[in-house]
């Protein structure tokens, strides 16, 4: 019977041991715009083989594509012309209570890619959480940390979001350099 009683006690202990291994103690700390006080995370990338704005935009198609499942569903506004595609994507969050995983909500935000002859320039921006049963919606993710939420499960959705957005940027960039398929006679 001790040992039973151990065996609980030290996986009572390494269960909150991860717990509050994997919770947040710092807010991070999201990029701010100066000009509009929100959260966005921008930047100009001059691509390696100096593409044409046509073949930068045909890229960028191709990046939403892997990016999301469905970039049909994601792509709001495309304008061969003017070089740019705007769509909004979705980040699924979750929060660590002691006992359980729970569902965060979805972090809703909009992602734009502008071509230009050379260059691209990529940004994200209108980070919106949507709540759930458990947890309120938060709103805009500039707003404070809502009362009914614990700092912790607040900066997990933060961090979360931050490593989100950055493997985002990340794909963003291989895929631009990356030729597009010519279309070959079969």
């Amino acid at each position: 019977m001790k040992t039973i009683k151990q065996l609980f006690f030290f996986s009572v202990l390494i269960h909150l041991s991860v717990t509050f291994a994997f919770g947040q103690n710092e807010t991070p700390k999201l990029p701010i715009d100066n000009s509009t006080g929100k959260i966005a995370y921008s930047g100009i990338v001059m691509v390696k083989d100096s593409a044409s704005k046509d073949e930068l935009f045909k890229r960028a198609k191709i990046c939403f594509v892997h990016l999301f499942k469905s970039s049909n569903s994601v792509i709001q506004n495309e304008d061969k012309e003017a070089g740019t595609i705007i769509g909004k994507g979705i980040i699924k969050v979750s929060v660590r209570t002691v006992t359980m995983i729970l569902e965060g909500g979805d972090i809703n935000f909009t992602l734009t890619v502008v071509t230009k002859d050379g260059r691209y320039k990529y940004s994200c921006t209108d980070f919106v959480h949507e709540g759930t049963l458990y947890l309120p919606s938060v709103g805009n993710l500039e707003n404070n940390r809502p009362r009914k939420w614990r700092e912790k499960w607040w900066n997990s959705v933060l961090s979360q979001t931050d490593n989100e957005i950055q493997s985002t940027i990340s794909t963003i960039k291989l895929e631009m350099n990356r030729p597009s398929p010519q279309n070959e006679k079969w």
